[in-house]
């Protein structure tokens, strides 16, 4: 996390922001709770019910779903 911070702190800072106005709030509000903390939250409770070794199966399919579910809600 910290590596992360040291790269994107300067994109950060030198890049444009926008206001959080009503029409932008449910999408910070979206990748704030839903896809940040939920989704963690589900995947610690799937590895404790589980186990590591079964789950460790998904950790490589991540990208896969990923692209799915951007072409089914993006197009």
């Amino acid at each position: 996390v910290l590596m992360a911070v040291v790269l994107l702190f300067p994109g950060f800072v030198l890049g444009h922001h926008s206001p959080v106005t009503r029409e932008n709030l449910p999408i910070l509000l979206y990748a704030g709770i839903a896809a940040s903390i939920i989704s963690q939250f589900l995947w610690m409770r799937g590895v404790a019910y589980l186990g590591a070794s079964r789950c460790a199966i998904f950790v490589n399919l991540m990208p896969v779903f990923t692209v799915i579910i951007a072409v089914l809600a993006l197009g």
